[in-house]
């Protein structure tokens, strides 16, 4: 049942590992060049500006890799719903359409075996992947922090280390579920994108800032606003004190010539943050990466229930 499994969906799976090669085969260009750029212009190890590392020479990096970037974020985060739909939704649909799962179930196969080898054929290899993938794309983007935005928010975070794996799984699971229901391939690849754009979205806006208690800090004014910032930590609110320490509402009008004496007209005399820190990455990878695994093994549970549905 294993070999007849994977002879049927192994051009799925073949597709899958494409589509991993060429974003590794992406990144590590990626990787080379800037880390070859870096050590023309003598910002070798940078990460940050100041201290060493020329802020006009870092602005130029930046300037010259966003281009390169953003392509292979934007591709990295296509990637678990595509995959996850392309090999889930087709699994169990495909069949049901072209009317072959009738051979397998009239041949002495339980539904349950038929679900279960099918599943574990179509998601192994997925989920090994796109592991390797997300874990290469850490390694790659660690060199282009000052270019990037933070790891720990969106969309570094779902683009990034084992949590990539988790998304694709998700989609899978949506996608060859859906196929059980709907019985169209079609109708389980839109449902499977759909469903995970809707998690996607939720998880990262609602779910992920509350995995642990944000550090909330204060800085004076003029540290605030021209001290070095921590372009790696994850700023979720930001505002203004005045002397006594209490929030207020500062504005920016077109009179302000010099933010800073702005502000201070207005009573500011500090600043605070709200912010997750970049050394929760992958405390918070994990938390993520097991918050979407329990979601998967929903739907995966709803397919076994759906798969005694199924007409011989």
């Amino acid at each position: 049942m294993i070999w007849l499994a994977w002879r049927r969906q192994r051009m799925s799976v073949l597709t899958a590992l494409g589509l991993g090669v060429i974003a590794v085969a992406g990144m590590l260009a990626l990787r080379f060049v800037a880390l070859s750029y870096m050590d023309e212009h003598g910002i070798g190890g940078c990460r940050t500006a100041g201290t060493g590392c020329d802020f006009t020479t870092m602005n130029a990096f930046a300037e010259a890799f966003s281009n390169f970037e953003l392509p292979l974020t934007l591709f990295m985060f296509a990637l678990p719903p595509l995959v996850g739909a392309f090999t889930g939704g087709p699994l169990f649909a495909g069949e049901i359409e072209n009317g072959t799962h009738t051979f397998v179930l009239t041949q002495g196969v339980s539904r349950a075996r038929w679900w279960a080898a099918k599943i574990v054929v179509g998601v192994l290899p997925v989920l090994t992947i796109t592991l390797l993938v997300g874990l290469i794309a850490f390694w790659t983007m660690e060199p282009l922090s000052y270019v990037t935005s933070s790891p720990i928010r969106t969309p570094g975070f779902e683009t990034q280390g084992i949590v990539l794996a988790a998304y694709t799984v998700l989609a899978f699971a949506i996608g060859s579920t859906a196929g059980l229901l709907l019985r169209n391939t079609l109708g389980a690849m839109v449902v499977a994108i759909a469903v995970y754009i809707v998690l996607l979205v939720a998880v990262g806006s609602m779910a992920r800032p509350e995995y642990a208690e944000p550090v909330y800090t204060v800085e004076a004014l003029a540290e605030g606003e021209n001290g070095p910032q921590t372009r790696a930590d994850w700023q979720l609110d930001y505002g203004y004190l005045d002397a006594a320490g209490n929030e207020i509402d500062a504005e920016f009008g077109p009179e302000c010539g010099a933010p800073e004496q702005c502000l201070r007209d207005q009573g500011v005399v500090a600043q605070f943050r709200l912010v997750q820190p970049r050394d929760r990455y992958w405390s918070f990878q994990a938390i993520e990466s097991a918050l979407i695994a329990g979601i998967a093994a929903l739907f995966i549970g709803v397919g076994a229930w759906a798969v005694r549905r199924v007409r011989n």
